[in-house]
């Protein structure tokens, strides 16, 4: 067997180093790595009645055993040579073959057990040959993207993986090895961006050409991650993704998780919570640096008061929903659908001192939810799916949760306040000068003739998105403010100073941020990567008092460390 990489003809798609897909796990490879590899082996699930079971093992592959696996090496380099690779091209590919260890690989395989395995014509070419192509058909499964294999190739610093994998159906084992580069020249040839180890283009399908570290007996699949980035606290990050978005699915029996040889089940669940987060305090990046400690103590009715609520909704069916009072609680809800993978955490509706957990296990509002989502799988929104039943399940399930926080809570949630001035600020459309449910007479008297003023920069709405609108949140001791934008186009990134004070443009008073549920901050600036669509991003100043806020675009970078 050898890497082979198809030669290109005039008309075909030439590729760069820097690929958009890995490109959204770079910064966060190992907790990727747990969240998508995981949420694969639970949509492939065999026997419903037994838990899903994966196992994260390091192992060394040396080189001279494998010359013909190292032979990626060579092509790697052979991309730097590339006469349209451009600067930064050649700079990731100089960092990539910096990283390349002596000799031998540090590797990881991920195996699953308990799991359908891949068959050679559907999954595995869905998985192998396609690009943002799914196969998944599971009413509770929790990927539908085709996206999240990129993963296992943003822990490569080669971009490189192996597979092996039995199906149930046949007992047919397949195997290949699979790389994503870029184009290259290879003996005079240019050739295609990506390679596959194996006799020609296809998986091998006699287990005895398996190389003995790839091979597996068992129904299920074992992925190969070659030459891991290094990380130096790899173990510690691995732990924290595992708990803060699959303890649901641990707790209720559903997965057991091995990571370097310490496992995580049902049984030691929560004292593992208990040892890697010893309270239940949880920072301002909750979406991305989670703390599960206070949503677990919330569904096992630990150190808290709680009440459980269940109703039948539209669209959606049958939903459970958890909610608990504790004092050192934040105010979050951490949502959940069948495949009970955390998707979102939700800190727009209760306050501090109160925690929720939702869980829609109805196939049907499954599957709707997960139209709602994007392609990492972190947010339910209506601009995810054009179908207006989305938009239709999203009000039953905020009336659903509304109605019974406030029967927990009372009258302590907050009011929706529209930020004074801000649309007039920023020209912004669709926030309307109304007093109560009365048009202001004011407004109909007379119509001026309109202005063209000059612009100063930052005083307007970007040109990259249709519109930019805001609320504020009354918390029980404090303000939050709510920002919508609709972005015209995906990985806008852009960053904003944060203002407050008057209602004009002269304000440059300025209070820190301290929290934001997407997105970096550094005092009182904000970085953000937004999707196409809405998007919404929630802040919380330093100080506790109500402001007028004005958003002013800044031209620094968005932050990609």
């Amino acid at each position: 067997m050898q890497w082979n990489f198809k030669t290109l003809t005039p008309g075909d798609d030439y590729q760069g180093i820097r690929d958009g897909d890995i490109e959204v796990f770079d910064k966060t490879r190992y907790q990727s790595v747990v969240r998508e590899t995981i949420q694969n082996s639970m949509d492939a699930r065999l026997d419903e009645n037994k838990p899903v079971r994966v196992n994260f093992r390091y192992f060394k592959l040396p080189k001279d055993k494998f010359p013909s696996i190292a032979a990626i090496e060579k092509h790697l380099r052979a991309c730097k040579n590339w006469k349209k690779a451009n600067e930064d091209d050649r700079e990731l590919i100089r960092t990539m073959c910096s990283t390349i260890e002596t000799s031998c690989y540090s590797c990881l395989e991920i195996a699953d057990y308990n799991t359908i395995g891949m068959e050679v014509s559907t999954s595995f070419d869905s998985f192998a040959h396609s690009r943002n192509v799914s196969t998944k058909s599971s009413p509770g499964s929790a990927g539908s993207k085709g996206m999240g294999k990129a993963a296992y190739f943003a822990a490569s610093y080669l971009h490189t993986i192996f597979v092996t994998s039995k199906f149930c159906e046949t007992n047919q084992t397949l195997f290949q090895g699979i790389c994503r580069l870029s184009s290259h020249e290879d003996k005079g040839e240019l050739k295609n961006y990506k390679g596959y180890y194996s006799d020609d283009y296809k998986p091998v399908l006699e287990t005895w050409k398996i190389p003995p570290p790839f091979q597996r007996t068992e129904i299920g699949t074992s992925s190969f991650i070659l030459g891991l980035w290094p990380e130096t606290n790899r173990q510690e990050i691995m732990e924290k993704e595992l708990l803060n978005n699959f303890w649901l699915a641990i707790l209720e029996g559903d997965l057991v998780v091995e990571i370097a040889g310490k496992e995580f089940n049902q049984l030691n669940l929560y004292n593992e919570v208990k040892k890697v987060f010893p309270d239940v305090l949880e920072g301002a990046h909750y979406n991305t640096n989670g703390n599960p400690r206070p949503y677990i103590e919330s569904y096992l009715s630990k150190n808290c008061t709680r009440e459980d609520y269940s109703d039948y909704i539209p669209l959606l069916g049958h939903v459970k929903f958890f909610l608990a009072k504790n004092e050192n609680f934040q105010g979050r809800i951490s949502n959940f659908r069948k495949s009970k993978m955390l998707i979102f955490k939700d800190n727009t509706k209760i306050p501090k001192g109160y925690c929720g957990v939702f869980v829609c296990e109805d196939p049907e509002g499954n599957e709707i939810l997960k139209k709602l989502e994007n392609a990492t799988h972190t947010e339910w929104r209506p601009g995810n799916w054009k179908d207006g039943r989305g938009r239709l399940a999203l009000k039953a399930l905020k009336e659903f949760q509304d109605k019974c926080i406030k029967e927990f809570i009372g009258e302590q949630q907050g009011d929706v306040i529209t930020v004074p001035g801000f649309d007039k600020l920023l020209n912004l459309p669709g926030l309307s000068k109304k007093k109560g449910n009365r048009e202001n007479p004011e407004s109909k008297k007379k119509t001026p003739k309109p202005v063209r003023i000059k612009q100063k920069p930052g005083n307007h709405t970007p040109k990259s998105f249709r519109w930019i609108r805001s609320r504020t949140i009354k918390r029980e001791n404090s303000f939050s403010y709510v920002i919508d934008m609709n972005s015209k186009k995906d990985h806008n990134k852009i960053a904003f100073e944060i203002l407050v004070g008057s209602d004009d443009k002269s304000s440059k008073e300025t209070i820190n941020i301290s929290a934001a549920s997407q997105g970096e901050f550094s005092e009182n600036k904000i970085f953000l990567n937004l999707s196409k669509g809405e998007n919404e991003v929630e802040l919380v100043l330093e100080d506790t008092l109500k402001h007028a806020i004005r958003l002013k675009e800044i031209k620094e970078k968005y932050n990609e460390n």
